[in-house]
């Protein structure tokens, strides 16, 4: 609440009663008001004499602040019966932006539409006297801020029809910031995201829109945004089908994504591999346990992603824990793990549940959480329930990882004695990278022998092929292709990567594969980190200066840690080999 005179600023009022009621007249700046009805809307639950002797108070406050700033006796009007502001003495930014809201709606020329609208949005500055909670306030903060997302949304329709797409989605943005629960600036700035040829964006506000919806109200996306975003993407995967029949060295072509990390949900690029059908179908049967190791990078992550999200498309529900995303404070004890985990399902699944009224230190924290998981999570299940864990691995440097595993072994055990129980309602699915039983000795306390277990592999050749083909066949005929994959052989981040820097710079094959393995090349930034991780342990150093000389790994122990590592491939220690080439001639040069 600031009024503003001349030079003059006034923010500070004797009360909050008093600064309200100003507020008031000067909203309804056009009329009086009796005495008594403003008393009864300030002071609504006090006897009449009570509240004719606060109006009073409010009045006087209202004098000396005014009289402050040498205005009082020209703008505030009061009698024994009435009181009110001279209308033409006062203006408000309220009224202000409302009269350029509606002209808007009145213009006849698109352009004076648009200064109008432009206009309005700049006198919008945020709700209606925030942090005052009188009844007659909150139905015109309400109603103005229906007025401004109208006017962001109008805006940016207007610039659209102009083809000022960038501009355009400025004013998009604003009413998804302005109102994050309406449908209408979410779709406005995918199509406009869109148009401007920025899909990865416009696919990504989707997800938001869908996450949004999902944890706030409970509902989907209506029909209307699916079919948009299924356009988007079915005119994005013609497009990609004859991609990039030229490049431009100025910049990446259009529709090229980020090649590193998890592969987005609706991308192209993404190559489904046998692993991928067998670990849908596990789901799809609700086995209790469904394990997926590979070696790093290899698309655990993203083969994860996709069948949780197919779960969630058939009507179960899922829970994500990527262990990497823990603090090391909540991997201390096996306390402040599982307490943190509770939290992190409850709030996933929106349960209405205090996880610190429910957690006695006492019981300790395999039963606290086996309570939770069986009395909050499970009982009143009406569908199956996925928890998918990523990363589980790093659980393993933990002396209580033992414990943890054998808690998931034991519901795994109950859920075969009990078939109608509560543990037959949840699937475990674990993405992990390092042999388990270089940690676990006790078989019969390992979740890693029982259940489906599946195991992730490079690419084949034929999917580098079909890869080339997405990237719009960048490398022509078989023998680019086999150059191309004698290099990087079937590691999908050092395919996707190279055909990415491949399509983006439109270099000549010869030049990229004899500078592939050198520090200034396209994976020079892989190279050197994956170098640096290895020099850490000077034992793994060792065994792999072994096998670069073309002999056995030493101990099956360090065959297992440089296999997960995604170093070396092979079935065991005696025939372990370089992953690659391109590993091969880097780490040649640094370790031999």
């Amino acid at each position: 609440m600031k009024a503003v005179s001349g030079d003059l600023a006034v923010s500070h009022f004797e009360t909050r009663k008093a600064a309200s009621l100003l507020a008031y007249l000067a909203y309804h700046r056009d009329r009086s008001h009796p005495r008594e009805v403003l008393a009864e809307m300030l002071w609504p639950d006090e006897d009449t004499d009570a509240t004719r002797d606060r109006l009073r108070q409010a009045l006087a406050a209202i004098r000396r602040t005014l009289d402050a700033a040498g205005d009082c006796g020209a703008v505030l009007v009061a009698d024994r019966s009435d009181v009110g502001l001279i209308a033409g003495r006062v203006i408000t930014d309220v009224e202000q932006f409302v009269k350029s809201s509606n002209d808007a709606v009145k213009a006849a020329e698109p352009q004076s539409e648009l200064r109008l609208l432009r206009e309005a949005i700049a006198l919008y500055q945020g709700e209606l006297l925030p942090g005052y909670y009188d009844p007659w306030i909150a139905a015109e903060r309400d109603r103005l801020a229906e007025m401004y997302y109208d006017c962001l949304c109008r805006a940016a329709v207007r610039l659209e029809a102009d083809g000022r797409v960038r501009e355009a989605v400025v004013y998009a943005r604003g009413a998804v910031n302005a109102d994050s629960l309406r449908e209408e600036g979410h779709g406005a700035l995918i199509r406009l995201w869109a148009a401007d040829g920025r899909i990865a964006d416009a696919l990504r506000q989707y997800r938001e829109l869908e996450r949004i919806l999902r944890e706030e109200l409970g509902v989907s996306p209506s029909s209307n945004t699916t079919v948009l975003v299924s356009q988007i993407r079915d005119n994005h995967s013609r497009r990609t089908a004859a991609i990039f029949p030229e490049t431009v060295s100025a910049g990446a072509p259009s529709g090229l994504e980020p090649e590193g990390g998890a592969v987005p949900l609706d991308s192209p690029f993404y190559i489904a591999r046998p692993t991928d059908s067998e670990f849908q179908q596990a789901i799809l049967r609700n086995d209790s346990i469904v394990l997926v190791k590979g070696a790093r990078q290899i698309g655990k992550t993203s083969l994860l992603a996709r069948g949780l999200q197919q779960a969630r498309e058939r009507g179960a529900q899922v829970i994500l824990t990527d262990i990497q995303k823990l603090t090391d404070s909540q991997l201390e004890t096996a306390e402040s793990l599982f307490y943190n985990l509770a939290e992190s399902i409850a709030d996933q699944l929106l349960l209405d549940t205090s996880i610190a009224d429910m957690w006695q230190s006492g019981r300790g924290w395999n039963v606290n959480f086996e309570r939770f998981m069986r009395r909050e999570v499970l009982a009143n299940a009406e569908v199956p329930i996925i928890w998918g864990l990523d990363e589980i691995d790093r659980l393993f440097a933990y002396a209580y990882s033992k414990s943890v595993f054998g808690l998931f072994r034991a519901w795994h055990n109950e859920r075969s004695l009990d078939p109608a129980g509560p543990w037959s309602r949840l699937t475990l699915a674990i993405a992990y990278a390092t042999e388990a039983h270089l940690f676990i000795s006790d078989l019969n306390q390992s979740p890693f022998n029982v259940g489906t277990r599946l195991a992730l592999e490079d690419f084949t050749r034929g999917e580098v092929s079909e890869l080339n083909r997405r990237y719009g066949s960048v490398l022509q005929g078989d023998r680019e292709l086999k150059k191309f994959v004698d290099l990087v052989g079937g590691h999908p981040y050092l395919v996707r990567k190279g055909l990415h820097a491949l399509t983006e710079t439109a270099s000549d094959l010869d030049t990229f594969v004899a500078k592939g393995s050198r520090e200034d090349g396209v994976f020079g930034d892989h190279l050197s980190r994956m170098y640096h991780s290895l020099a850490q342990d000077e034992s793994l150093c060792d065994s792999m200066r072994e096998i670069l000389r073309g002999s056995p790994c030493p101990t099956p122990e360090s065959f297992y840690r440089l296999q997960s590592a995604g170093l070396i491939s092979g079935s065991s220690d005696v025939d372990a080999k370089p992953r690659c080439r391109l590993y091969r001639e880097f780490l040649a040069r640094r370790l031999l």
